[in-house]
């Protein structure tokens, strides 16, 4: 599990999302803590610049050359359910940790007795 190295109250923790996520979800996010930085982008050349200094990617887009730009980078965590498409072999042979969105697509079900 990523746990932040947050070791002074001045630290802050740089996210990545790499797709449109609606302001009412970026503002839950932020509220989790004054500490979180949070940067979005869609733009190809504009994430290789970003994801040089996250620590977290909530990826929508994510390519080899990102990870390979990416220097400060610990917990990819997709928005799909899948992520095959995201294990490179430098993702694969790294300390990165890579979750998915299981579970996001169920329906809930509940006893109608």
């Amino acid at each position: 599990m990523f746990k932040p190295n947050l070791a002074s109250e001045n630290d802050r923790l740089n996210v990545l999302i790499s797709f449109y996520l609606p302001k009412k979800y970026l503002d839950r996010i932020l509220g989790v803590s004054a500490r979180i930085e949070v940067n979005q982008s869609r733009d190809q050349e504009e994430l290789l610049k970003l994801v040089e200094n996250a620590e977290v990617l909530f990826a929508g887009r994510f390519s080899q050359k990102m990870f390979l730009a990416a220097r400060k980078l610990k917990w990819i965590q997709t928005n799909y359910v899948g992520v095959e498409s995201f294990l490179y072999p430098e993702v694969v042979g790294s300390d990165v940790v890579v979750t998915n969105a299981g579970g996001v697509n169920t329906i809930q079900l509940r006893s109608m007795s």
